[in-house]
């Protein structure tokens, strides 16, 4: 029974790994034309899943504007400390199993959805994820792109909803100028493929809430 428990606790640990390896937000470039689609609303409404007690998990400071994310996760999920790129980690060792990533860059130069789509799924692809589909819309009224993929690392492989965030904000530069500042949350919400939660996955990614 130990040994089982020990099994379990590895491969969910793992899971945060395989987690990490997609943080990197990396350079906004355009690749080759893919196909996707657009939906105007890519976090839509979800209930609480049956047995969840909420807490609400709020990194701040992302981006070059200090951005600050407000997303709600199970009660007995604990946050991990920053790695790999993310500078927030929470997950749950026991059901429901799962985590969730949060990492912000930002700068002046615009960005937009179809390079964020662009340059995110090569990332992923780079990293041996296999890409179930891709979409644009909005997130909490914001340009977004939403990603499903899954990933495999140290035997275990994970599904991953990934939601890209632009949040724009002015920063005053001189007595009558302001230079717009492009922020780029990337919210990662996974759980393991062996133990499939859409309901959860579906209840987090429509409670993410954005303030810049």
């Amino acid at each position: 029974m130990r040994a089982e428990a020990s099994t379990s606790r590895t491969r969910l640990l793992a899971g945060g790994v395989v987690l990490l390896l997609v943080a990197s937000v990396g350079a906004y470039g355009v690749r080759s034309s893919r196909s996707s689609t657009t939906s105007s609303d890519l976090a839509g409404s979800a209930p609480v899943p049956a047995g969840v007690t909420p807490q609400a998990f709020a990194p701040d400071g992302l981006g070059a504007h200090m951005v600050s994310v407000t997303v709600m996760v199970p009660s007995q999920w604990r946050s991990s400390p920053p790695s790999s790129g993310f500078q927030y980690v929470i997950r749950g060792e026991r059901p429901p199993a799962g985590f969730v990533g949060v990492a912000g860059r930002g700068g002046v130069v615009p960005v937009t959805v179809a390079q964020l789509e662009s340059a995110r799924t090569s990332f992923l692809e780079s990293k041996g994820a296999t890409i179930d589909d891709a979409t644009t819309g909005t997130v909490d009224n914001r340009p977004a792109v939403r990603l499903r993929y899954k990933l495999s690392a140290g035997g275990l492989t994970v599904s991953d909803t990934e939601y890209d965030i632009i949040a724009t904000s002015t920063l005053a530069v001189g007595a009558a100028q302001h230079q717009t500042i492009y922020d780029v949350v990337t919210i990662v919400v996974g759980t393991p493929v062996s133990q499939p939660n859409p309901a959860l996955t579906n209840w987090i990614g429509s409670t993410i809430k954005i303030h810049s």
